[in-house]
C-alpha cells in the first residue's frame, strides 16, 4: 500500500496495519514489545509436537513437508513493504503440510478489535492495552500519519472507537445506485474478458436493484457459466438477468440488519454515495428457450 500511495502522491508515507502500530505503541510506552500470551509457547508446542510425532503418518508427512516446503520463518514485519512480503511468499511458495500454499489477508477493523470486550479472559488483556493506547495516540498525535479504517459490523466497534475526535469524519456507503449498478456490470465483464456494449446494461441495473458488488459479480460469473452449460454459446444480457433473478440479494435476506444500519448513519456519518428510492421491483417473466 506504501508503494501505491507513493506513486498516487509522489510523497513517502509510512503505512502499517493496526496490530504493528499496537505492538510499536506499547513498546515505545513500555520500552518493550508486548507478550502476547502467558502459555509458555516453547514448552507447548514442544509438548504438543511430540505427541503428534507418536503417529506415523504425522511423522511422514512431517519429513516430507520439511525436506520440500520448509523455508526460514520471516513475518510481514520483517519487511518494508507489504509488497516485498507477498513478493517473499511467492518466490518460496510456503506451503501448509496440507499442501496449501500461504496467503496473507486483511481484516476489517472490527475483527482486530475483537478481544477489546474479553476483559482478559483470552490473551491477558493484551488487545486491551493495545486499543487504550492506539485511542490516546489517535487522539494527541502530532505526526502527520492519515488514518484509514473501514468496517462491515459497526455495531461491533467500541463506542470509544467512533466519538468525535478519534476519526475526522465517517461515511457510510450504501447499497449501489443503478448508475453505479451499471458501472459495475462494466467492470466485472471487462476483467472477464466481455465487451459491456453488447448488453444491455440499464436492463441488467434495473433487474439488480437492492444488489451489493459482490453479488453483481455472482450473477456476471453464474450467466457465463449458465451460457458455457448450454452449448458453449458466448454469455448475453439474458443469461446474466436469469441469474439476478434467481439470487436473493442480502438487502432482502437481512433487512432488518439493513435498515438498522442506515438508521445508525443517518445520524452518525456523511453518506458517500446517494440513496435510491424504494420502488416495488417489477416481476419479469422469463421465457424458455427453445
Amino acid at each position: 500500500m506504501a508503494e501505491r500511495i507513493q506513486i498516487e502522491t509522489g510523497k513517502s508515507i509510512d503505512v502499517m496495519t493496526f496490530h504493528k502500530l499496537g505492538k510499536e505503541i506499547i513498546a515505545e510506552v513500555e520500552g518493550k514489545q508486548p507478550r502476547i500470551t502467558r502459555i509458555k509457547l516453547n514448552d507447548f508446542i514442544k509438548e504438543k509436537f511430540r505427541g503428534l510425532l507418536k503417529d506415523p503418518n504425522y511423522a511422514l508427512r512431517l519429513n516430507v513437508f520439511f525436506l520440500s516446503y520448509l523455508k526460514e520463518y520471516k513475518s510481514e514485519f520483517d519487511f518494508k513493504t507489504q509488497g516485498d512480503y507477498f513478493q517473499y511468499l511467492k518466490d518460496n511458495q510456503i506451503r501448509t503440510l496440507k499442501g496449501e500454499t500461504v496467503k496473507s489477508y486483511e481484516e476489517e477493523v472490527e475483527k482486530g478489535l475483537a478481544g477489546v470486550q474479553s476483559f482478559g479472559r483470552t490473551d491477558g488483556r493484551v488487545t486491551a492495552r493495545v486499543f487504550g493506547q492506539f485511542l490516546t495516540w489517535l487522539q494527541e498525535k502530532k505526526s502527520p500519519v492519515f488514518v484509514i479504517a473501514t468496517a462491515n459490523a459497526v455495531e461491533q466497534l467500541p463506542p470509544e472507537f467512533l466519538r468525535k475526535g478519534r476519526f475526522d469524519e465517517i461515511f457510510f456507503v450504501d447499497l449501489p445506485t443503478k448508475k453505479e449498478r451499471e458501472e459495475i456490470f462494466r467492470v466485472q465483464l471487462k476483467k472477464r474478458n466481455r465487451n459491456p456494449k453488447n448488453f444491455d446494461m440499464a436492463e441488467q441495473a434495473k433487474a439488480a436493484k437492492k444488489f451489493t458488488g459482490a453479488e453483481i459479480e455472482e450473477a456476471v460469473v453464474v450467466g457465463m457459466f449458465t451460457a458455457w452449460n448450454n452449448g458453449q454459446r458466448e454469455v448475453t444480457t439474458e443469461d446474466i438477468l436469469d441469474a439476478v433473478n434467481n439470487i436473493t440479494p442480502m438487502a432482502n435476506s437481512m433487512a432488518d440488519r439493513i435498515e438498522n444500519l442506515r438508521s445508525w448513519a443517518k445520524n452518525t456519518a456523511k453518506m458517500a454515495n446517494a440513496v435510491e428510492k424504494e420502488t416495488n421491483r417489477p416481476t419479469r417473466v422469463i421465457r424458455s428457450r427453445g
